[in-house]
């Protein structure tokens, strides 16, 4: 053979195998080409665990639907906008092919250049109504278990978007955390769920990180959940459960309030790796139900934190602040008084565990006598996560600050009955 001849032989043979390595249809696993091969879905969740390929899944999936089809509007999620640029979008222009790689631009949070002038817009949890008034053909959520309270919002604008074509589609890849936003769309009719370990792609991970995966957290519920792809709605010896929860929840509060009262565990220090200064603001109703309102619970500065009691405060017109004094003594106090002088703050001690404080809330929870607005995942998440046994867990902030504002509530309605 020529020369030129076995540049051309080799040229073939890079072309094959360069085909053979971008040929999904051939590489994936049965469960990864669920999205392409079921027919008439219309949300399929892969809830599986670390590792399983789920993010290869959907980046897949919006490839094929990109070469099969034209003129398509494709939503893209995920939690954070460092999310979209290091993870959805990096995933999705690597399954191309090289000579049809497409291009992401973003300044504009899109993906560009695609075959057969399809477009792909990304959206990040961050910001959950931008993407309001986004009509879509297909969307793909990557990790909705790690979004934030502002989940659900953002969740909800995507789908009230996805409503062009003949069969518009929502696939979900994600670890099962337990968030709100996870119970929610599991608990949707017609959703398929897919379901696998991070075994199942053995065959692509390191035997030695296996082993040490095995080794860490075999036989544990964060292996379960994190490997397993197991959905665990109840962490062991946790004061709420997910059932309690759900029991609590509410579409919105419709009765009048007889008081309301803002419960602050302020954060001993203000740096990234502080604890949560957490504020709950809590009533009690006309009807004799205690009603969670709000969690505004966060990273503040003395002065931020301040600020921000003050203004829900004044907002919902409260009756009292309940903070916690245990760490600051009086100058807790003086903190919420120098913003405002003149609000009524009632300082607490803790004296007894947070278990024994907790007790008397959850049963006002186990006799259905309390009630969640919307919007509460993160605190929620908290109270099903935290077991008085786990002396290796955080303090629980956002929970505290919600028993002390309902015993205050509790104790009022008390001395009410003694009254009369």
């Amino acid at each position: 053979m020529t020369p030129e001849q076995l540049a051309e032989v080799d040229d073939i043979l890079r072309r094959l195998a360069e085909d053979a390595q971008y040929d999904w249809l051939q590489n994936a696993r049965p469960e990864q080409l669920m999205p392409i091969t079921e027919k008439g879905w219309r949300t399929m969740f892969c809830r599986c665990g670390r590792g399983w390929g789920k993010t290869r899944t959907g980046a897949e999936w919006v490839r094929w639907l990109c070469e099969n089809n034209s003129n398509l509007t494709i939503v893209v999620g995920a939690p954070t906008k460092k999310d979209i640029r290091e993870t959805i979008a990096k995933a999705i222009v690597n399954v191309f092919p090289p000579q049809t790689r497409p291009k992401y631009i973003e300044s504009k949070q899109r993906i560009v250049n695609l075959p057969n002038n399809n477009l792909i817009v990304c959206y990040s949890a961050e910001m959950p109504e931008l993407p309001r008034g986004q009509n879509s053909h297909y969307c793909w959520l990557d990790e909705i278990g790690s979004y934030d309270s502002n989940g659900p919002t953002f969740y909800m604008n995507i789908r009230m978007g996805l409503r062009l074509g003949d069969n518009p589609q929502c696939l979900i890849t994600s670890t099962p955390t337990p968030s709100t936003l996870v119970k929610q769309i599991v608990s949707e009719p017609n959703v398929i769920v897919v379901e696998g370990s991070t075994f199942d792609n053995a065959a692509n991970l390191a035997a030695s990180t296996l082993d040490y995966l095995k080794e860490l957290y075999e036989g544990t519920r964060m292996g379960n959940q994190e490997l397993y792809g197991q959905l665990l709605l109840d962490t062991p010896g946790a004061l709420w459960s997910a059932e309690l929860i759900g029991v609590a929840q509410i579409r919105e509060c419709v009765t009048d309030h007889r008081f309301i009262v803002i419960g602050v565990d302020p954060a001993v220090t203000s740096d990234a790796k502080s604890d949560l200064t957490g504020i709950v603001v809590a009533a009690l109703g006309e009807d004799e139900l205690f009603y969670v309102l709000e969690d505004a619970s966060g990273v503040y500065t003395p002065n931020g934190w301040a600020a921000k009691v003050i203004e829900l405060y004044e907002s919902y017109n409260a009756d009292f602040i309940i903070a916690e004094a245990n760490n600051g003594g009086d100058l807790v106090i003086n903190n919420i008084k120098s913003v405002d002088p003149n609000a009524n703050v009632k300082k607490v001690y803790a004296t007894r565990g947070k278990e024994r404080r907790a007790e008397p809330v959850v049963g006002l929870y186990e006799q259905g006598r309390v009630r969640h607005v919307p919007n509460l995942a993160e605190l929620e998440k908290q109270l099903c996560g935290w077991s008085p046994y786990d002396r290796t867990a955080k303090s629980p902030d956002r929970l505290d600050a919600l028993v002390w504002a309902m015993t205050y509530l509790l104790s009022t309605m008390r001395k009410r009955l003694r009254v009369f």
